[in-house]
């Protein structure tokens, strides 16, 4: 008996497995019980091999099999399909307005999802953690009080945050027409964003992009189409208006969804045990969130508004389709995060962190390589691509290359922002993300006058890598493993296909 064969037939003892006959090959045995001699014949090198390959195969078997997978799969496509509207839309108005018009258009926008970000008061991340924790633990009887209390708060803010546009709309100089067209927006626009995260907390992924994603780009891009026929000439408050009604319409088909997750629920919430003491303060819940998703969304919005303050009117609409461009590369992870989140709710709050680990890290591996992928494409393809707009924005083209190189970086790190904030350490992501967005200011006032589109992109790319360089070292500290690419050699392997 060789050394292979009796060290495989000690480490076939265990209560499940059984001792194979021998002169099975190495390989096979590898395949079922592990490595059995670290190399040291050529057959069992190739059994360590062939087990390497089988570690990947079954990475990618769990990635595509559990419900973190199927989610994604029905978030990539209305991904896609959303994408390729708002693109389409973005083309149609940069044609019919110009560089310059197309900036005032992207700035009022700018402004008005910053004030909705401020109006929706991080309801959205909340309702997103809360609702899962919920439903997993048999606390129902909360969701129609939270959902009541919820609407009320951020129409109650956005109607403020309108008033208090309105009103500085007249030391605006240039974009005072367009601001003030941008304050109507705002109620819908944070009614979208609070919808989408109640329904991404029941787990429904459709309802939870859709309206926003394909319904509003859709109705948009009717409206303008339907206007050509009447308004030959279609001005930058024009296309803001008809922004506005198409998020109306969309803010309300979303509610609709969510109402239906409501109703469907109610015979639960009649026959649970619903202690008047169990009564949260929802909107002290909501507080920490709030400084995290301002954070958030300047971060979004951050080139046009250095672009507005520090350049020029055109600056800012060159740099606009590579803020189109950009969610595309950040396919893959916000895709995959919209069932990604919930879970990680539900296994931190079960106390299945092994469980929790092991997703992440195939989460990552995955959505690295397909970011990568997505950014080669997109960016050798630029100039053909941004020709679409224009030939003055071919220019511009070469950013692609910069803002896809931190979109690698930021899924590199793994999803640290989404494991701080569903687990409750939403202190140290806002921590995170204001370190970043410094990082990125600093950039900006150094770059941006000097520089145009060119320094902004390189700014937000910065702001990027110093927000998740933080996220990263507090995620190990705080929850105990490491959800970095550069961490998943030599882990053990992840989490079956269920279980995602």
């Amino acid at each position: 008996m060789d050394r292979c064969d009796r060290k495989n037939r000690r480490n076939a003892r265990g209560p499940t497995q059984r001792i194979l006959p021998r002169g099975t090959d190495c390989s096979a045995r590898f395949l079922q019980l592990g490595p059995c001699c670290s190399g040291r014949s050529k057959t069992c090198g190739d059994g360590a091999m062939t087990g390497a390959l089988r570690k990947l195969v079954n990475r990618g078997s769990a990635l595509a099999a559990g419900p973190i997978a199927r989610g994604s799969i029905v978030s990539v496509l209305i991904r896609i399909t959303g994408l390729t509207l708002s693109f389409v839309q973005a083309i149609i108005a940069a044609r019919l307005l110009g560089v310059d018009g197309y900036g005032l258009v992207a700035v009022a926008l700018s402004v008005a999802h910053i004030a909705a970000a401020f109006a929706l008061f991080g309801y959205g991340t909340l309702a997103t953690r809360e609702i899962a924790g919920w439903l997993a633990s048999g606390k129902q009887h909360l969701l129609g009080k939270f959902a009541r209390h919820a609407v009320v708060s951020v129409l109650g803010i956005s109607a403020l945050s309108a008033i208090v546009i309105f009103a500085a709309s007249p030391f605006l100089a240039e974009y005072r027409s367009v601001i003030l067209v941008a304050a109507a927006i705002i109620p819908a626009v944070a009614l979208i964003q609070l919808l989408r995260g109640m329904a991404q907390g029941f787990g429904d992924v459709s309802a939870a992009q859709w309206p926003g994603e394909i319904l509003r780009p859709a109705m948009l891009i009717a409206l303008v189409v339907c206007s050509l026929a009447f308004i030959p000439d279609v001005t930058a408050p024009g296309f803001l208006i008809m922004f506005a009604m198409a998020s109306l319409c969309s803010a309300l088909a979303g509610a609709i969804l969510v109402r239906r997750h409501m109703s469907a629920r109610n015979t639960v919430e009649r026959t649970a045990n619903t202690e008047t003491s169990d009564n949260p303060a929802f909107f002290g819940k909501a507080a920490p969130f709030f400084a995290l998703s301002m954070l958030a969304i300047v971060q979004g919005e951050f080139a046009t508004i250095m672009l507005a303050l520090f350049a020029s009117p055109e600056q800012a609409g060159l740099y606009q389709p590579i803020a189109r461009l950009t969610p595309i590369i950040a396919l893959p992870a916000t895709a995959a995060a919209m069932r990604y989140a919930p879970r990680v709710s539900e296994f931190w709050n079960s106390g299945q962190m092994s469980r929790l680990a092991d997703v992440t890290r195939t989460y990552t591996l995955a959505t690295c390589g397909l970011t990568t992928a997505v950014t080669i494409t997109l960016a050798g393809l630029g100039p053909l691509i941004l020709l679409a707009f224009g030939p003055d924005f071919t220019a511009v083209a070469p950013l692609l290359w910069i803002v896809g190189a931190g979109q690698i970086f930021n899924t590199a790190t793994g999803p640290v922002g989404y494991l701080l904030t569903m687990t409750g350490h939403v202190r140290m992501a806002t921590i995170s993300k204001v370190l970043g967005v410094v990082a990125a200011l600093v950039a900006a006032v150094l770059l941006v006058p000097h520089y145009g589109a060119t320094g902004a992109a390189i700014a937000v790319s910065v702001g990027l890598i110093a927000w998740n360089t933080a996220a990263l070292i507090a995620t190990r500290r705080l929850l105990g493993f490491d959800p970095s690419l550069l961490q998943l050699i030599g882990r053990r392997q992840p989490a079956t296909g269920r279980e995602l």
